[in-house]
């Protein structure tokens, strides 16, 4: 008996683990079979059993090798993996004058794995009547300052 092995192509966003195509649909199949399926994953010529990375890969699920079965392929379908978006979270601070820069505390990030991952550009500016050109240098000087911290992003993010 051979089975009829049916995969959707799908689409997911990166989280920095494994990530699977999803739900296979099996037809010829006994009722409480377990058939033992494993996958292939290509991008670029590259065939795995698994994946984790941002990218457009094209997968087939497998039979092979079951006693009850005749060894199975199912038609390839896409597999999407998206980039995570980071988000990125500053908390407002208040500190007394010291004469010496002072820096925003480091952000919070959510999103993937970005917070090891990614690059980060921080910049202040002066608002509110406090004349201070945009810049990555923190400023020593009292006044009012909006912080902006950004990312150019990197292959999952």
């Amino acid at each position: 008996r051979t089975p009829y092995l049916y995969l959707n192509n799908q689409t997911v966003t990166y989280t920095g683990e494994r990530l699977d195509i999803g739900t296979l649909t099996t037809y010829s199949v006994v009722s409480g079979d377990t058939l033992g399926v494993t996958y292939e994953y290509t991008k670029d010529a590259v065939t795995t059993d698994s994946v984790t990375n941002a990218g457009v890969y094209s997968v087939q699920a497998l039979l092979k090798d079951h006693r009850n079965y005749n060894d199975a392929t199912s038609s390839s379908v896409t597999f999407t993996i998206k980039k995570a978006i980071p988000v990125i979270t500053l908390l407002s601070k208040t500190v007394s004058y010291t004469g010496n820069p002072m820096e925003i505390d480091e952000p919070e990030i959510e999103g993937g794995t970005a917070k090891r991952d990614l690059t980060f550009v921080t910049e202040y500016e002066g608002i509110n009547g406090t004349v201070y050109s945009k810049t990555q240098t923190a400023p020593s000087a009292v006044g009012e300052y909006k912080v902006t911290v950004s990312t150019s992003g990197d292959d999952n993010h």
